[in-house]
């Protein structure tokens, strides 16, 4: 006569009373509820996505201007209006289309106490064509979030550069700009040499907002794992 004996895990489990196994079952649902829920929560971008890709303005945007197509003189007064502006520090320049050459002037404001949380610098600025009044691009603006924060969030940028310079104290500094084209701001952090990884990934960001990139030759087209870049930047490049 042949015998089947269970398993002894199995004949463990016919020990627990199902009160338990109910109990364990109900706690796995729930905690299996609880991690679905976590997943589907949106990353906390710090606002990112609501300045430079809101809504209810084509990109690039930024608090309703658009590079390109917004003059130097509605951006200001729409930052006024906004009551954004505690000081202007540059005046408006008059326009002159008939000059031969294209020239480029800068509107730098001071941020009153309105300004969009994810800002952390004092003052805003824009590049504007004094030939046709257009605003050009919008920034630098220094921000909370991290290199890594927007690349957690937004992903693979499509272009970018990395170079190295001198700071104000004679000290090797090390500057990675990251591109995206499709929303059309760049990404620019700055950190001292020597450096890791972690501190790469935890430089603070800076944001340009328009076409710069589209002007600049230095941007590259990055490959399709920026991870190797940055290892190698973090290792040898300064």
């Amino acid at each position: 006569m042949i015998v089947l004996r269970y398993p002894e895990w199995h004949a463990n489990l016919m020990t627990i009373p199902r009160v338990l196994i109910r109990l364990m079952i109900g706690l796995w649902l729930l905690l299996a509820a609880v991690v679905a829920l976590i997943r589907l929560q949106p990353f906390d971008d710090g606002g990112l996505r609501a300045l430079v890709m809101p809504t209810n303005c084509p990109t690039p945007c930024f608090m309703g201007i658009r590079p390109g197509l917004t003059s130097a003189a509605e951006a200001h007064d729409r930052l006024e209006k906004q009551g954004l502006v505690y000081q202007w520090l540059d005046p408006l320049l008059p326009i002159d289309q008939q000059a031969e050459d294209v020239s480029f002037a800068p509107l730098r404001w001071r941020w009153n106490g309105n300004r969009p949380t994810l800002l952390t610098g004092v003052d805003g600025s824009l590049i504007y064509d004094r030939k046709t009044g257009l605003v050009i691009s919008l920034g630098s603006m220094a921000t909370n979030l991290t290199w890594g924060n927007v690349l957690v969030d937004l992903g693979q940028p499509a272009v970018g550069f990395m170079s190295a310079g001198i700071n104000d104290r004679d000290r090797p500094i090390f500057t990675h700009a990251a591109g995206y084209p499709h929303w059309h701001f760049d990404a620019v952090s700055t950190i001292q040499c020597p450096m890791t990884l972690q501190q790469l990934w935890d430089a603070p960001v800076t944001l340009e907002i328009g076409n710069a990139m589209d002007e600049d030759s230095r941007f590259r087209t990055y490959p399709h794992h920026i991870e190797g870049i940055l290892e190698f930047a973090a290792s040898g490049f300064c």
